[in-house]
């Protein structure tokens, strides 16, 4: 099996300032799944716009797609970027492109993960999006298979 193409936001060029944390992305059929590490700041939302925006263009052509949100290390993120990714999914429903079910794996040891969670959660239901939390990746991908099935 031919190892999946990774993108990260380390390619994306802030002139005023860099981002804070980093996402990395691969596609596996049609569940993205994003390996972040934070803590988060809001240069870090827009990175992952303009990384994704071919891939979410790309995995919505061939059907509903998922999605699998592992966070490692601190899942610490300000009001404004919880605010600046709310309106990032918003405008994926808008455009029709937003992943049909959408798995966060947060473990107990990452920073801020009884704190955050509620808001990653709010932060899905506001763009009218599921979002379910897990604690491991098997978890996860298992019930984003179930969803997609």
């Amino acid at each position: 099996m031919q190892k999946p193409e990774i993108l990260t936001t380390d390619e994306f060029n802030r002139q005023l300032f860099r981002p804070h944390g980093r996402v990395a992305f691969a596609r596996e059929g049609q569940v993205l799944v994003c390996e972040a590490i934070g803590p988060f700041n809001k240069e870090l939302v827009e990175a992952v716009v303009g990384v994704t925006a071919n891939l979410i263009a790309e995995m919505t052509q061939h059907g509903k797609w998922g999605a699998i949100i592992e966070i490692r290390k601190s899942a610490l993120a300000s009001s404004e970027v919880l605010a600046a990714y709310t309106a990032y999914l918003q405008q994926l429903v808008a455009a029709g492109v937003a992943s049909c079910v959408t798995a966060m794996v947060i473990a107990h040891d990452v920073e801020g993960c009884l704190l955050m969670q509620q808001h990653f959660v709010k932060a899905y239901a506001d763009a009218g999006l599921l979002l379910a939390v897990f604690e491991n990746v098997g978890d996860a991908k298992t019930w984003v298979a179930s969803q997609l099935a």
